[in-house]
């Protein structure tokens, strides 16, 4: 596995109906073996992150966006500065 080093999570129940907590912490993150983008190898530190204790639905995520107008990111056009080097033409939203 070489340099690649993860921390493991573990979750805490909580009185928050439905969901729990993923507590956040230090962590090193990349590689030196694989992908230039993964390189270097640095520590980062995330916060904590409530999730939902279980999966959404297909229909429960469709009222969602039909209740708020959420739009993913594969619904956004990209940010060109996002993707040095891309080619125009393959940064567009799929619609």
């Amino acid at each position: 596995m070489g340099d690649v080093v993860a921390r493991g999570t573990y979750v805490v129940k909580t009185a928050t109906k439905g969901m729990v907590l993923v507590p956040g912490g230090r962590f090193r993150m990349g590689s030196g073996d694989f992908y230039p983008e993964e390189r270097p190898i640095h520590e980062v530190a995330v916060s904590d992150l409530w999730v939902d204790e279980h999966p959404v639905t297909n229909a429960q995520f469709r009222r969602f966006v039909k209740a708020t107008g959420h739009l993913t990111v594969a619904e956004q056009a990209p940010d060109a500065a996002d993707f040095p080097g891309a080619a125009a033409a393959d940064l567009c939203p799929a619609l």
